[in-house]
């Protein structure tokens, strides 16, 4: 077996290994599973789908819920993020290329350290269990690293580009219609869908800030297995792939995009 074989053989086995805990949770979530005397009963049913939809869980309003304010954080950071990166690119000083890196590396400090004051500062302002707020927080979160991405990806642009835009009369509008968003539009919609995939997964930040009027998928589901205690497999695994759907498919609709996708750029920019 030739190195190339044994690289593609590791992969498939990472690959399967990867998958096989979602195989199984799908299959569970069918009715398909083993009778325990090496045999499987297969009955596939979608009830517990409509259990974990309509029934106790209500999983239904929470995933609508869920999309809109990952959807919305997602482009709004992702807008704040070229508007903030297109700005530093044009700042030609040190601090200015490494702002995106410092804001990065403060956003990873645990919401935990800043949850208290940034409850309180939510209830000062009316936006406490609000999906306004939770959305503004998330898109926050998701921010530096939206800035850090495209900031990194418009520095291997060369500035030659710029200069002819502005020779050529383009204004402000004109540079980040006509030259910035036909170069980056890739490394846009890849972010977007990281970004969309990091709120749709986040846990601790919509637990601070959303109480009644707003619930996530994550916490419905935390909040039955802390008070109920009991659930069947089946109903489980379904809830499991419900709150793995929306990932899924975003990461589905923009793979050819993430497979050339970098944060440091692109390749061979000045």
């Amino acid at each position: 077996m030739g190195e190339r074989q044994r690289s593609d053989l590791l992969r498939w086995l990472v690959l399967g290994a990867f998958l096989l805990p979602i195989v199984w949770a799908v299959l569970g979530s069918l009715d398909i599973t083993p009778d325990g005397r090496g045999g499987w009963v297969v009955a596939p049913t979608l009830d517990h789908y409509r259990e974990v939809l309509t029934g106790s869980l209500g999983l239904t309003e929470a995933t609508i819920q869920g999309l809109l304010v990952a959807g919305a954080a997602a482009t709004l950071a992702v807008g704040a993020g070229l508007l903030g990166a297109v700005g530093l690119r044009g700042v030609r000083s040190a601090w200015a290329s490494r702002a995106p890196a410092v804001l990065l590396v403060l956003s990873l400090i645990p919401p935990i350290a800043y949850g208290p004051p940034l409850v309180d500062e939510t209830r000062a302002l009316g936006l406490f269990d609000s999906p306004v707020g939770l959305t503004v927080v998330e898109a926050g979160l998701g921010l530096p690293f939206a800035l850090w991405v495209l900031a990194s990806y418009l520095s291997s642009v060369p500035r030659e580009i710029d200069e002819a835009g502005a020779l050529d009369g383009c204004g402000a509008l004109g540079h980040l219609r006509w030259i910035v968003l036909p170069m980056v539009w890739p490394a846009l919609v890849a972010t977007l869908v990281v970004l969309f995939v990091l709120c749709w997964n986040l846990f601790e930040i919509p637990s601070l800030l959303a109480f009644a009027s707003i619930q996530t998928v994550q916490i419905v589901l935390s909040s039955f297995v802390s008070y109920e205690k009991e659930m069947e497999w089946p109903t489980a695994a379904a809830s499991l792939v419900v709150g793995m759907l929306p990932a899924f498919f975003a990461v589905a609709l923009g793979q050819r995009l993430l497979r050339s996708f970098s944060p440091f750029g692109q390749e061979g920019g000045d």
